[in-house]
């Protein structure tokens, strides 16, 4: 028996047994409507009425058949007196699969999310090389990110800051995409799309003051977010998104040199929409992904991060996120927690090339990224719990 997400064409119509169930009533009340009125059509060309509808069919029939525009409102009826009963089954059945694919939409899974996609869009980060602040690089790819996002969204705007250190002063620059009515309570997506200027992790001391491509550090996470972005252009998310990269997350040795895009956003929240809870992705494009939940999130952020959780087994990937706490991170979620926004923060943190040189794209992979994309864009376009 034919199957569309869980409904049985033949015998009528049947809820999923399983799988999200987002805007179940609605849609399977505005399918059985319109399955009414095609039923309704069908039967009438079957009726006397329509039979009569001849060459010696009453005069306004005529009229309305000869000037359909005289009769406003009536073009279908119309068509459907001009045709016979069989072409116009035909055609109420290709109206049928338009509605039941509607429906499905409504009722099905999530948009799928390309991983492929996603790795290109780290690869090109990639290409410009190293891009911590002050460098051209920097500027190269800020002006490629907010070109990207601009492809999805009509709310794209650089959140310009500087940051003084003993040497010099650095422009930087948060890059936030909204999607929906941000005025309302959505979802706050983030990452950070600088890269860090030293290797402090390298085996060889001479080669640490060198700055990392950062593959994996800086650019996945903001990867999974630009494809999420022309998903939620194509589709757009049942409630308010908005997707912030923060900028000088990596830039010093220390903490008040670090997390500075973050500390700058989280400290003028409040004039970016009312979010409800706040996603934080970083190091989630490593080939052996392993996604363990990270300390402080589960502390201050529990409802989120049992939520990403969830919806990693819900989507059968389970296994790439142990439900276990591993480690407490130092990341941008913390001065959102701070600023009162429950954030998690969604990181591999088994990453045996963090802070080296070898943080390359070969190190990371398009399933990965999809893998990651999948449960993001579930806990989005999925009702709450």
């Amino acid at each position: 028996m034919p199957l569309c997400c869980g409904f049985q064409i033949s015998g009528g119509l049947r809820l999923p047994q399983s799988g999200p169930l987002w805007r179940v009533t609605a849609a399977r009340s505005h399918i059985t409507s319109l399955l009414k009125s095609l039923l309704q059509a069908y039967n009438f060309c079957l009726s006397p009425l329509y039979r009569a509808c001849s060459p010696g069919m009453p005069t306004a029939l005529q009229e309305c058949s000869r000037n359909p525009a005289k009769t406003p409102g009536r073009r279908l009826s119309t068509m459907l007196l001009q045709r016979k009963p069989a072409a116009i089954l035909i055609m109420l059945m290709l109206l049928l699969t338009g509605i039941l694919v509607s429906g499905c939409l409504a009722l099905g899974a999530p948009p799928a999310f390309n991983g492929e996609r996603a790795y290109s869009i780290l690869e090109k980060q990639c290409s410009f090389g190293p891009r911590p602040p002050g460098t051209e690089a920097h500027k190269k790819t800020r002006d490629y990110l907010i070109s990207e996002l601009k492809q999805y969204s009509n709310a794209v705007e650089a959140q310009a800051f500087t940051h003084a250190s003993a040497k010099k002063t650095y422009d930087m620059w948060n890059i936030i995409a909204r999607f929906g009515d941000t005025a309302k309570p959505g979802i706050l997506l983030a990452a950070h799309w600088d890269t860090r200027p030293m290797a402090d992790q390298e085996v060889d001391p001479a080669r640490r003051k060198l700055p990392i491509t950062g593959a994996n550090d800086g650019a996945s996470g903001v990867a999974v977010l630009l494809e999420l972005a022309r998903i939620f252009h194509e589709s757009p998310p049942p409630v308010p998104v908005t997707i912030v990269l923060f900028d000088g997350e990596d830039f010093g040795y220390t903490s008040d040199q670090m997390y500075l895009g973050s500390r700058y956003f989280a400290a003028r929240l409040k004039d970016f929409g009312s979010c409800k809870f706040g996603i934080l992705l970083d190091m989630v494009g490593d080939k052996d992904l392993n996604i363990n939940r990270e300390g402080y999130s589960n502390q201050f952020a529990k409802s989120v991060v049992d939520r990403i959780w969830a919806a990693a087994k819900a989507r059968g990937f389970g296994e790439y996120f142990p439900d276990e706490v591993k480690y407490a991170v130092m990341d941008d979620h913390l001065p959102l927690i701070q600023a009162g926004l429950p954030c998690a923060d969604v990181i591999d943190f088994d990453y045996a090339y963090w802070h080296t040189l070898s943080d390359t794209p070969d190190k990371c992979s398009a399933k990965s990224l999809k893998i990651v994309g999948d449960v993001i864009s579930y806990v989005v376009y999925s009702p709450a719990p």
